[in-house]
């Protein structure tokens, strides 16, 4: 009977996703998931400089995660299908797909491939595709877990009828953003705890002081979108 905050990824099948929907929904009980980057204060701010028109109509987004090949071990769980869904895209992408989602409305067309190119472990370990949004915007995706040794990129690239905006979702605390006003970097302060702004939220939610700021039905349509329809092996 006590309300829920699930770490993502919120399950290990789009189908399991549905069933934890339907179980909060039938019983009554409060369920949130940990999306939580979208409520940290750079992509909040991000977000509402695209919905001022700071770089026109969004039009193209690059989105590059690039990572060196690591080895399986009975103690790295995320490279276990059984145990995570699908290697480390199901581990990492679910903070990048949100945000995606949050930038740019509900996916309406999504094609791409997923293939185990390294053969390190049992889980697929390229990822590429292409998002089209409600909003009209269109995305590039890749994930590759086997890059180069001492090389890693995590960088996604929006591109606006007006400009640009240019940031990496895990490893730095700013963003930067060219328009017809010029060059800017838009700098944040290290969090000190990076899901303590969404817990803050989760928990006026449950007390019944807000709203749900990570629900589970946009989590699904984010498991169904991406990681059922999507990928073709």
């Amino acid at each position: 009977g006590k309300p829920v905050y699930v770490e993502k990824p919120m399950t290990v099948s789009a189908g399991s996703a549905k069933r934890m929907l339907a179980a909060a929904v039938n019983s009554g009980i409060k369920l949130c998931v940990a999306h939580y980057r979208k409520a940290q204060p750079r992509f909040r701010k991000l977000k509402a400089l695209l919905e001022q028109g700071a770089i026109g109509e969004p039009r193209l987004i690059n989105l590059q995660l690039v990572q060196p090949p690591v080895q399986a071990s009975p103690e790295n769980w995320r490279l276990d299908p059984k145990q995570s869904g699908g290697g480390l895209f199901h581990d990492l992408s679910p903070h990048q797909l949100d945000l995606l989602q949050y930038f740019f409305g509900t996916p309406e067309h999504v094609t791409g491939v997923a293939i185990n190119q390294g053969g390190f472990y049992a889980a697929d370990d390229l990822v590429a595709g292409t998002i089209r949004f409600s909003s009209g915007a269109v995305a590039n995706v890749s994930w590759c877990f086997t890059g180069p040794m001492n090389f890693s990129r995590d960088l996604v690239e929006i591109y606006g009828s007006k400009g640009r905006i240019s940031f990496s979702v895990f490893s730095t605390h700013h963003f930067e953003i060219s328009n017809p006003d010029g060059d800017h970097k838009i700098e944040f302060d290290e969090l000190p705890h990076v899901q303590q702004p969404m817990i803050e939220q989760v928990v006026r939610y449950f007390r019944g002081d807000g709203p749900n700021p990570s629900s589970a039905d946009d989590a699904v349509t984010t498991k169904t979108e991406y990681f059922t329809s999507g990928a073709k092996t």
